[in-house]
């Protein structure tokens, strides 16, 4: 609601993953929004979430054992997330077209702005806090 998109969003409630390097991370997850670059393929919420948590969990050399983790943390999080809103497509999600202006001006009102994108990425937080932090 501050005027960041849904992906840069969940990444911007990760502080400290990426600590120093705030501007690279919204930089990075800003393409994701509108899923990815108003294409309205997968939400920006849960690609937000996907970078999460390679942040958290990513492997940084292409033998390490933090890939399988991450690989299974990604599958948990997509599951909970389809369990919640039955799709991980922003078209599916959000149900307006985002290549128009009528679309962009329909995706301000309440009842997607805030029901909606700020749900999926409220609950993307939620699940990231519930999987990466075993509550």
């Amino acid at each position: 609601m501050n005027g960041w998109n849904c992906a840069q969003a969940v990444v911007k409630a990760w502080p400290e993953l990426y600590a120093g390097c705030e501007s690279a991370a919204l930089k990075l997850s800003f393409g994701f929004g509108g899923g990815m670059g108003r294409l309205q393929e997968t939400c920006g919420a849960v690609t937000g979430a996907f970078m999460v948590i390679g942040l958290f969990r990513g492997s940084e050399h292409p033998d390490d054992a933090a890939r399988d983790i991450s690989v299974l943390e990604i599958r948990e999080f997509r599951r909970r997330f389809n369990e919640l809103h039955n799709s991980l497509r922003c078209i599916d999600l959000i149900r307006v077209d985002l290549n128009t202006e009528e679309g962009r001006e329909a995706q301000k009102r309440p009842e997607v702005k805030e029901k909606t994108c700020l749900k999926c990425v409220t609950d993307s937080v939620r699940i990231l806090e519930d999987i990466l932090l075993k509550r």
